[in-house]
This record gives structure tokens, C-alpha cells and sequence, in this order.
């Protein structure tokens, strides 16, 4: 847990190290505890885990990852320049081929969700949204 710098009565506390890197659509803040880091990054500068599979031609919006006791969870968001169905298409045979079992695929109209594991990692792809640019996040979680 990151905590403030100020105590009760103005007392300064210890400082948690952090960082703020970048400008305009590539800005970053990382964080740093003693139980572990966070890095919330916002435009085109989001990167997935190297074992996500990512989607052809992605609009970034963002991401946020953070590394606690030996786990690490990011979020990913962006649009797609395809339909909702589309983006479910593409991740579910992606994740299968990568040694992913599907444990849930439910679409409903524009909207949709699918679930994957493999050892200790957990990906979820949500999404969501109609026309032709949907909005898509994907959570990652790895055990290491």
C-alpha cells in the first residue's frame, strides 16, 4: 500500500520511491512499496505482457500493472478497429494456440466476455460497446 507522506500533526513519514516519466500520450507513474510496484501508463505507450497475445491495429488507451507478492496483474485498454464479435474471434484460437484453456466465451449482441488459463497465468478479455471501434480490456494475471 502506498501511503502519504504526512502524518498526524504535519510528522513526515518515510517516503515510497516514485517516478513520473513521459509527456502527453505516452505519460507514465510508477509506484514503488515495500510489498510491491505499480505502473499506470496512459496512451500509445501500453504494453502487454509478452505472453498476451495482441490484437492487429489497437487505438492504446492504456494500461496499469502492478507486482505484488510474486504476482503481477495488468490491465490493458484500448479500442479496436473491428466489431465486438470480431475481437472474441481473434483472442479465443490466439490463446488456445498459446496452451490456453478456455473456461468461459459468452457474447451477447455488441458485447462480450472470455476467460482463459494456462498454469498460473489468467487472461479476461472484456468487450464491449457498438459500432465498428469497441472497447476492449484485457486483464492479465500471472502467479509467479
Amino acid at each position: 500500500m502506498i501511503r502519504s507522506t504526512r502524518g498526524r500533526r504535519g510528522e513526515q513519514k518515510s517516503r515510497r520511491p516514485k517516478k513520473i516519466s513521459g509527456e502527453g500520450d505516452n505519460a507514465a507513474v510508477n509506484l514503488q512499496s515495500a510489498d510491491g510496484t505499480a505502473t499506470l501508463r496512459a496512451g500509445g505507450d501500453a504494453k502487454l505482457s509478452s505472453w498476451l497475445p495482441a490484437y492487429p491495429s489497437p487505438m492504446a488507451k492504456g494500461s496499469l500493472t502492478s507486482t505484488v507478492n510474486g504476482m503481477t496483474q495488468s490491465g490493458f485498454g484500448f479500442n479496436a478497429a473491428d466489431r465486438s464479435s470480431n475481437v472474441l474471434e481473434y483472442y479465443q484460437p490466439q490463446l488456445k494456440t498459446s496452451g490456453f484453456d478456455i473456461k468461459q466465451s459468452v457474447a451477447a449482441g455488441e458485447s462480450g466476455i472470455l476467460v482463459a488459463e494456462s498454469g498460473g497465468r489468467t487472461v479476461t478479455a472484456t468487450v464491449g460497446g457498438s459500432g465498428e471501434k469497441p472497447n476492449v480490456s484485457l486483464m492479465a494475471i500471472q502467479q509467479q
